[in-house]
């Protein structure tokens, strides 16, 4: 383990570094490219709710607020009120215990709380059939209308939503040996699948069948005692965590498997997609279980009943197709026949569905859109049964396509379209990805810094647009701008009423004509922007609207663009980075961000639960995003800052060393050693070592880093007041000493003899030394000890003093001058955090030496600096 900004992370975990030379990049960034899943979320899915022949399921409350529902009630500015729903949420389990048990014995079902993130009794009555007569009666989720053959019989369609959640996946299954040991069913990957909910019952209290009313209706405190039991109990798995870590065994002699101790016989999933794996896991403890797979076959164990299915083909998932199909042959005790499974993205599906299903479509259309403003990201599910004439005519269509040599998958998804058609809508399912810890923080920062962060997103714009209020990407302050739409007139309205409100209209006709830099028309308001892929599609294809693109994005800032494939996101990235020439950085976490990562400046990967694509790919690699707050505002900021003033002093040091020699060539001709043997070292351990102000003040003030995205440390400017001021030096001292010896003769050394050329060129180089490394001393910010010792042998003649003392006062005036008037009357973020800084330490210290007494504690007297954030400025009134 190791302390990174005082958090202890496991070696594993650590910052990897696969590029040296970008460092100084870090301090720079001025635009964050990210995307979502796994990046800003926790890539962990749970399965909250589903609809399923219009009605609701799920929604009660089980799983608590998703981070989107809050991100809404920050929008509404609705303050949460704190209810008593611990009895609540005990009835709703206990409910659902004997229902489940009533519909069939759980043999690979989970009955512990901690292990469900989704639990509705009302499921387990559809299931058995009563409520298939009448849909209004089916509870308070029961929708009116709908395609009245769906609503039929609510049973059948339920165990062919849960069938095909079973069946239509790539998954692969491992068996967990029943000889665990104790320690292994208390493992530690059990902390990750369990809620953290403080709401949830406990599953002492709530497995046992034979509780009574007086046992089931406890005091709230008493309840309160049994949830504390719990979380104690669940710490526990942290410890061991740290003990695997720490252990001296070899890796792999520890097992961390998530054992749940209510189910008789335990399954796990390996998946390539979390997704998958979470809705194969909800089947499973719905009683809809999948067992194992054949190249063939594939056995699910439906109710307590084992069935095996024949696999005839796999329609694969791919960015493009945006959906996956299983066709196979039911078993003949569940009705034989051909069946195609097919399960995407909601607006791939819906225009695949047979007619007649109009009502059912918008009833279920209503929902998704429910669930994705909820944050929850949405599948939608369907069928088609087949004769055996359909799928034999595709099937050899199939087959040819398959074999052939040239644009095979273009011939395959061109099939695959001929079989995909006429579906009958299922439902859909709503999986929450939680957000990281620290990462409404870390963007909050981020923002407060100077840095535009824009989120790449393949969730719907509902979702990503709630996702961003919680994550602090959004704020109720920011003015939002939305496009969308897949006709591109209507996407270049909508996207000229934003230009020419922000800009203007004259303004954008200008900056399309000349390409000028314009400023926007309503300066002081914060904006943000969302569009979707249809439309940003539109948008990328048009060279005009680049332009303007290019443009806008110094007015919005924060952007989320939803909806977007691997390709989109890297264009978008090329055009920021190539059209604003500004630093730029991408993080992601999949093999589907590589292409975004590579396009920017600086490209940072994120080893997570879709494996190390990403990562491998990057300069950067770590293990939370919260971690790049960090690494921009104190190692970025330090590595721009030493780097900078490095350069700069190099260039100074070399040209007030020159331009002595160039002076004095008009009189004689000499060679020293001064540039390697007395410069180098002080410029070196400054762009090695030096640091502004330490790690908290860059934390606790992000708005310094605003430093390199202003290049205000380094730049032309700077490079020619260095280059000028060096020149000042040199003629300073040079004709300083040649007017001291040129005026008297009679100059002469400890031991009598004149003075001559070689002692004038020995005072010049000795008063350049001492004013190069001076100067070194003005740039520098970070002292680590005081300088002592002094030399041997003095020089002794008082002319050398004079003339060195003279020289030092004229070549440093007009600097001292410079730096005084700036950081007294002008002084920039920086200048005062050091003040901060260096107030705080004297009044430590000063409190450090009173004795302390109990009514006498030290406090912090902070009179003479007064500061306050305006605009992401420090500005200070002196008392």
């Amino acid at each position: 383990m190791t302390s990174i900004c005082g958090m202890m992370i496991p070696r594993p975990l650590l910052f990897q570094n696969r590029q040296w030379n970008l460092s100084d990049d870090l301090g720079q960034i001025e635009y964050i490219f990210s995307d979502k899943t796994g990046t800003l979320t926790r890539n962990i899915m749970e399965f909250r709710q589903c609809t399923i022949a219009d009605k609701v399921y799920g929604r009660n409350g089980w799983g608590g607020k998703t981070d989107a529902e809050k991100g809404k009630e920050l929008i509404q500015g609705v303050q949460e009120v704190v209810e008593k729903r611990d009895l609540d949420q005990k009835e709703i389990f206990n409910q659902y215990l004997s229902e489940l048990k009533k519909t069939f014995e759980p043999k690979y079902s989970s009955t512990d709380p901690y292990f469900l993130t989704f639990v509705d009794p009302e499921i387990f009555r559809d299931l058995r059939g009563e409520n298939d007569e009448t849909g209004d009666d089916a509870g308070e989720e029961s929708n009116a209308g709908g395609n009245l053959e769906c609503r039929r019989n609510r049973s059948n369609l339920l165990r062919e939503f849960f069938t095909l959640l079973a069946v239509c996946h790539t998954v692969v299954v491992d068996e967990i040996p029943s000889e665990v040991s104790e320690a292994e069913s208390q493992g530690t990957g059990s902390s990750n699948k369990r809620k953290t909910s403080n709401n949830e019952p406990t599953s002492e209290d709530t497995s046992d069948s034979n509780l009574n009313v007086e046992e089931k209706n406890n005091s709230s405190l008493d309840f309160t005692k049994e949830k504390l039991k719990n979380s104690l109990r669940q710490v526990l798995p942290s410890f061991k965590k740290l003990e695997t870590v720490l252990s001296p065994l070899p890796a792999g002699t520890i097992k961390s498997i998530p054992i749940d101790s209510t189910v008789v016989k335990n399954i796990i999933y390996k998946a390539e997609s979390p997704d998958e794996a979470a809705l194969v896991a909800a089947a499973k403890n719905v009683g809809f279980a999948f067992l194992s797979r054949t190249t063939n076959t594939l056995t699910i164990d439906i109710l307590g009943k084992e069935h095996t299915f024949e696999i005839l083909n796999i329609l694969e998932f791919n960015s493009t197709r945006k959906r996956m199909s299983v066709i196979v042959r039911r078993p003949d005790e569940l009705g034989g026949g051909i069946v195609l499974f097919c399960k995407g993205a909601d607006n791939v599906i819906m225009e695949r569905l047979a007619k007649g299903q109009e009502e059912f479509v918008e009833v279920t259309n209503q929902d998704i859109e429910d669930f994705s403003n909820d944050g929850l990201r949405t599948l939608t599910l369907s069928y088609r049964d087949l004769n055996e004439a359909q799928y034999n005519s595709w099937s050899r269509k199939y087959n040819e396509a398959s074999s052939s040599l040239t644009d095979r998958s273009e011939k395959i998804d061109a099939v695959s379209e001929l079989i995909e058609k006429e579906l009958i809508l299922l439902g859909a399912t709503a999986i929450e990805d939680k957000l990281q810890e620290g990462v409404p923080d870390c963007i909050a920062s981020l923002r407060e810094a100077g840095i535009k962060v824009w989120v790449l997103t393949g969730d719907k714009l509902e979702t990503a647009i709630n996702i961003g209020f919680a994550a602090q990407l959004l704020t109720k302050e920011m003015r939002l701008w939305i496009v969308r739409g897949s006709k591109k007139e209507s996407v270049m309205k909508q996207f000229n009423d934003v230009a020419g409100s922000l800009i203007g209209d004259q303004n954008v006709k200008r900056f399309t004509e000349d390409r000028e830099e314009i400023q926007p028309v309503s300066e002081g308001e914060v904006h943000a922007f969302v569009v979707d892929g249809a439309a940003l599609a539109h948008l990328l294809d048009d060279d005009t609207v680049r332009q303007q693109l290019i443009q806008l994005s110094n007015v919005f800032h924060s952007v989320i663009c939803c909806r977007v494939s691997p390709l989109q996101k890297a264009m978008v990235v090329e055009l920021i980075r190539r059209g604003k020439k500004s630093t730029t950085l991408a993080i992601g976490d999949g093999a589907n961000d590589v292409s975004m990562i590579q396009a920017a400046n600086v490209g940072i990967g994120i080893s997570g639960q879709e494996g190390v694509q990403a990562a491998m790919a990057a300069d950067y690699s770590i293990a939370q995003f919260r971690f790049l707050k960090a690494l921009l505002l104190v190692h970025g900021h330090w590595d721009y800052l030493r780097i900078s003033e490095m350069i700069l002093n190099f260039f100074y040091k070399n040209v007030i060393w020159v331009f002595p020699v160039l002076w004095f060539q008009i009189y004689c001709f000499f060679v020293q050693l001064y540039n390697m043997m007395f410069t180098v070292a002080p410029v070196i351990i400054l762009g090695a070592t030096d640091q502004s102000v330490g790690q908290r003040y860059c934390l606790q003030y992000p708005c310094i880093y605003s430093l390199g995205i202003k290049q205000a440390r380094y730049s032309k400017v700077l490079f020619g007041l260095y280059f000028l001021d060096g020149i000042w030096q040199s003629l300073v001292v040079y004709f300083t000493f040649n007017y001291i010896y040129s005026l008297s003769t009679n100059i002469t050394s400890i031991d009598g003899t004149s003075a001559g050329t070689i002692e004038f060129s020995t005072a010049v180089a000795v008063t350049v030394v001492i004013i190069a490394n001076l100067f070194v001393g003005f740039n520098t910010y970070y002292w680590t000890c005081p300088i002592f010792g002094i030399g041997q042998q003095l020089f002794s003649g008082s002319v050398f003093w004079f003339g060195m003392t003279l020289a030092i006062f004229m070549a440093g005036l007009p600097r001292y001058l410079v730096l005084f008037t700036k950081q007294w009357w002008y002084p920039d973020d920086l200048d005062i955090v050091r003040q901060i800084r260096k107030k705080e330490k004297l009044e430590n210290e000063k409190n450090e030496k009173r004795p302390e007494s109990n009514d006498d504690k030290p406090a912090i007297n902070v009179e003479l600096i007064n500061s306050s954030v305006d605009n992401n400025n420090l500005n200070v009134n002196k008392v």
